[in-house]
């Protein structure tokens, strides 16, 4: 097996010495376990996934053009998602380290390998890594590569890691576009279900789906020009985000999703056939560099120092006195709040169910028993409640159909005394109601 790639997380010495179950440190003698051939850096158990349709070797080649090496070299793969297959049929790597958090994710993909017959051509090291742990060395590779961008950290590890010269690239999800892909299926979801409640039936999936892309939180690093900032803040001579095939529409991205997640007719048709009247709203909103669902996030280390200097964004303005119909989006807030108490050993367990309407994005309702604080977010799916309290769509459909509550906390104190208030997602908070008594083994409704 080589080693040259790596060495000992305490004491950054060679690791030296394998056998069948271990290596060893040349120096402070630190085991690194050896499970069926794959080095273990990490315990994690987690399952490598690909949040996307895998992107074939031509694609990301056309994707990065004239960017593109003519060899690889020495390729690190950050997670073990189709990327690893690509790279080693692209022939263009002299040689592989494959990392996860899962082992069998790794075997797995070793058996892929195995099978197309490329672990015959290609040098390839397996580990497991969960991308807290310095365990390569500096200038180890030509190339990282994966199918999810790594955190902050992991990146600055990965530019240590890398020769002068060399390059990493992500498939990276646009914020942007998700957030705007789920705002249109939850408006066509919502017009679909005010026509017929049980076509929803059986699609808890999508449903989860589209919650979940409909509160995508539009932070810096999840921007394709967040991203290239947050490449050049850790110190790449370039950092460029590359459409990964424009989508303007949606209609390729909603296939994807039904194809993976099993939506089936008549509620596939359906929603591919209403999205003509649906995409304007949102999606034809977004610049032509933010029409597609994943972005390739190009990164290259300089051969040498460089210099640059970041101006800090400005501050937002605060605007004094806001009125309330302002900051819930212009209409009331609405909610159904169901809270119920039992006792859990010297303290208290509260469940929070029901629902919440309000037409902005929210961080959740917030209850405060004793001296403690729990936030419960909104985010589950109640198809139920938009015929109940809104009709004629008032409210903007991600707020309206994605409002349910269902968290449970444990309060020390065994406050029966609670307030309940909402947490806006901007900043601001709405009280519901400052005191509310609440009975053992009972449930209080609190509603508006």
């Amino acid at each position: 097996m080589p080693l040259s790639k790596f060495h000992c997380a305490e004491c950054h010495a060679p690791l030296i010495g394998a056998v069948d179950t271990k290596v060893m440190c040349d120096r402070c003698d630190e085991p690194v376990v050896l499970t069926d051939g794959i080095l273990s850096f990490s315990a994690g158990n987690a399952v490598a996934r690909d949040d996307g349709p895998p992107l074939s070797y031509t694609n990301l080649k056309a994707i990065a053009a004239d960017r593109w090496p003519r060899m690889l070299g020495s390729v690190l793969l950050v997670g073990s998602g189709s990327l690893t297959r690509a790279i080693g049929e692209g022939k263009e790597a002299t040689d592989m380290v494959v990392t996860d958090t899962s082992l069998a994710a790794l075997q797995a993909v070793r058996a892929q390998l195995q099978g197309a017959g490329l672990l015959d051509e290609l040098p390839v090291t397996f580990a497991t890594h969960d991308g807290t742990g310095d365990v390569f060395r500096d200038g180890a590779f030509d190339t990282c590569t994966g199918t999810a961008l790594p955190h902050r950290r992991l990146l600055s590890s990965i530019h240590r890691w890398l020769r002068p010269g060399g390059r990493a690239f992500f498939l990276c999800p646009n914020a942007r576009y998700r957030r705007a892909l789920g705002q249109t299926l939850a408006d066509i979801l919502l017009l679909l279900n005010r026509d017929d409640p049980r076509v929803l039936d059986g699609n808890r999936p999508l449903l989860d789906l589209v919650g979940q892309w409909c509160r995508v939180p539009l932070h810096r690093d999840g921007t394709p020009d967040g991203l290239e900032i947050l490449g050049q803040e850790i110190g790449f001579a370039t950092a460029s985000a590359l459409p990964a095939g424009f989508d303007p529409t949606g209609s390729a991205a909603i296939a994807a999703i039904a194809d993976r997640i099993g939506v089936a007719d008549p509620l596939r048709s359906a929603i591919i056939g209403l999205l003509p009247a649906f995409a304007h709203r949102h999606l034809a909103l977004l610049r032509i560099a933010d029409q597609s669902a994943e972005c390739l996030l190009w990164l290259e280390k300089g051969v040498g120092p460089v210099s640059r200097h970041f101006r800090a964004p400005p501050l937002a303005t605060a605007v004094p006195d806001l009125a309330q119909a302002f900051l819930t989006g212009g209409l009331p807030p609405r909610w159904s709040l169901e809270l119920t108490a039992s006792r859990d050993g010297d303290g208290i367990a509260i469940h929070i169910g029901g629902w919440c309407v309000v037409n902005t994005d929210l961080r959740g309702v917030r209850v405060t028993a004793g001296s403690t604080r729990h936030t419960a977010p909104i985010r589950h799916s109640r198809p139920d409640v938009p015929a109940a309290i809104d009709p004629s769509g008032a409210y903007a459909a991600p707020h309206v159909l994605y409002c349910g509550l269902d968290e449970t906390f444990y309060d020390p104190t065994g406050a029966l005394d609670v307030g309940l208030d909402i947490e806006l997602a901007s900043g601001a908070v709405l009280t519901v109601k400052d005191s509310v008594a609440l009975t053992l083994n009972g449930t209080i409704v609190v509603t508006q």
